[in-house]
């Protein structure tokens, strides 16, 4: 129907009063707050039951059959995972009304990863011959060299040049939304919110002018905001399908010392270099140490790098030549 996002969210918000105002007096009335409180920690006393229940059952005389109850459990358990976790969710909600600054948690795909997780006997031909980052400008990315593991990158007109100045505009023009679902920014500097950062209208270095901002974003309003403000790129590789919704905005000073890009959802990775200049050293992931080389690139604006982090680990790195603030974007596809 051509419809346009406001127009969209329109009918959205309408669908949602009309609810409302039909289903309103038909409702029960809502449980008062101590019963909420009481059904939540039955809950959380079953989970922790079932839990170390579990763990004794490892340690007991059963320990010669784990494989065996393993195998069952995959039998016959498989289709309860999405059901229960289903479950899970709702028990949870008396928990997020209660306590509101949960709601990040509650939003997260992931809430404790795994920094020792290895693939074992994983294939390392796709990183065995490179010894640079291709570079691709002007040319077709659904060519066959442009696979998933071959990193390679381009400049794409068609992306934005991001400064200081743009993206705090872009914040300003999106505050309520922004200081409601991404406040927050990691960093070793001074900075604990993105509206410290982008509160003077221009931006304030420190002493040393090493620290460097991550300013993660994964609710879907912050996501398409900032990805308004770089823009799309005209080409993207074929191999990939659906892009995450975490998205990452970096900004480093220009001594900002070493540090490894963040570990994103999707496997295929961009770097957007908005403005300024930085390094990114792409290691080979533990598996394929033996095999791979080190690889290296400067990131200018409007180029885009592509890189798989199966085969790589990404680290940015400062450049001598550089004066200035860097802002890059960083997203993933499945």
């Amino acid at each position: 129907m051509e419809l346009t996002e406001d127009q969209i969210n329109q009918v959205i918000e309408d669908s949602f009063h009309f609810l409302e105002t039909e289903e309103h007096p038909a409702r029960p009335e809502c449980p008062a707050p101590h019963s909420a409180r009481r059904v939540w920690l039955t809950s959380l006393i079953l989970c922790v039951l079932l839990v170390v229940s579990a763990s004794m059952l490892q340690r007991s005389s059963l320990f010669g059959y784990r494989k065996t109850i393993n195998n069952y459990i995959e039998r016959n358990v498989q289709e309860m995972i999405y059901p229960s976790m289903k479950l899970f969710r709702k028990i949870m909600l008396p928990v997020v009304n209660h306590f509101p600054s949960v709601t990040a948690w509650y939003d997260e795909t992931c809430l404790v990863g795994n920094p020792y997780f290895q693939v074992s006997d994983m294939e390392c031909w796709p990183c065995e011959g490179v010894r640079s980052v291709l570079n691709l400008t002007g040319s077709t990315l659904n060519h066959d060299s442009c696979h998933s593991g071959l990193p390679f990158v381009y400049r794409d007109e068609a992306v934005n040049e991001v400064n200081y100045g743009r993206l705090r505009t872009t914040y300003l023009e999106n505050r309520a939304m922004f200081d409601r679902d991404a406040l927050r920014v990691i960093s070793p500097g001074p900075w604990q919110t993105i509206a410290d950062v982008l509160e003077n209208e221009q931006f304030e270095p420190t002493y040393y002018a090493d620290s460097h901002i991550v300013w993660r974003l994964n609710r879907l309003e912050p996501t398409r905001a900032v990805r308004r403000l770089f823009g799309s790129p005209q080409q993207v590789p074929p191999y990939t399908t659906g892009s995450t919704p975490e998205k990452y905005v970096i900004l480093d000073e220009a001594k900002a010392a070493p540090y490894p890009l963040p570990t994103t959802e999707g496997s295929t990775v961009f770097v957007v270099q908005g403005s300024g200049a930085r390094m990114v050293v792409l290691s080979p992931a533990p598996e394929c140490k033996h095999y791979c080389h080190r690889v290296s690139i400067v990131l200018q604006p409007h180029h885009i790098l592509w890189y798989n982090w199966w085969y790589w680990r990404a680290s940015s790195f400062p450049l001598v030549v550089n004066t200035e603030l860097s802002i890059s974007y960083v997203g993933s596809f499945f």
